[in-house]
């Protein structure tokens, strides 16, 4: 098997840096601690975006750009966005065993190996910009799941809630307004159902 080479051995042989900025990167690096491509990063040698394709030629990954609407909704839904957020972490492919996640760095696997703990799932990475993986958090879970229109809840009145409440001997019932939207709601054995409510 092929040693793999070192993200400073990509740059150099791709012309992007020289071996006088790998020797500053290297003391800048002693000097201040963390991974080389931060150092090459602080000097000033190259982008964000140059490092995070350096990192993914060198561990063999898809640098991937998607958008929202090209993500799985059965994929996102498997973590929740705090947990994608906190672990800049986001699911985008279910298939079959197989789920294909974006992560800013090959490097930090810890939130990639818990996935795979609660999943029981292969777990394919691809790279992507942090700010990238930020915005589909928000853009992804902002726009909850599609709802056909055959599927919209019908509104009910209050007598046939009262009938669906008393139906489960519910202790605790109520209508709540959200805007110009009234929803009843019942305990049912623990759980809390809710019916739209006709005005």
């Amino acid at each position: 098997m092929a040693e793999r080479r070192t993200i400073g051995q990509i740059l150099l042989g791709l012309g992007r840096i020289t071996e006088d900025d790998c020797a500053q990167a290297l003391a800048y690096q002693r000097d201040q601690g963390g991974y080389f491509g931060e150092a090459l990063l602080a000097c000033g040698f190259l982008s964000q975006e140059e490092l995070e394709w350096g990192l993914a030629s060198q561990y063999d990954l898809p640098y991937v750009f998607p958008d929202a609407d090209s993500i799985d909704p059965e994929a996102a839904a498997l973590v929740s966005p705090e947990w994608a957020l906190a672990n800049l972490t986001l699911p985008i492919l279910k298939a079959g065993d197989t789920l294909t996640v974006i992560v800013e760095s090959p490097i930090k696997t810890s939130a990639v190996d818990e996935l795979h703990a609660r999943t029981d799932l292969k777990i394919e990475l691809a790279l992507a910009s942090a700010s990238r993986i930020r915005e589909l958090i928000r853009e992804v879970y902002a726009r909850g799941p599609a709802v056909e229109e055959s599927q919209r809840p019908s509104p009910i009145n209050v007598s046939v809630a009262m009938g669906l409440a008393l139906d489960v001997a519910s202790g605790r019932f109520g209508i709540s307004t959200r805007g110009h939207r009234s929803w009843f709601w019942w305990d049912d054995a623990g759980a809390i159902r809710r019916k739209l409510s006709c005005s």
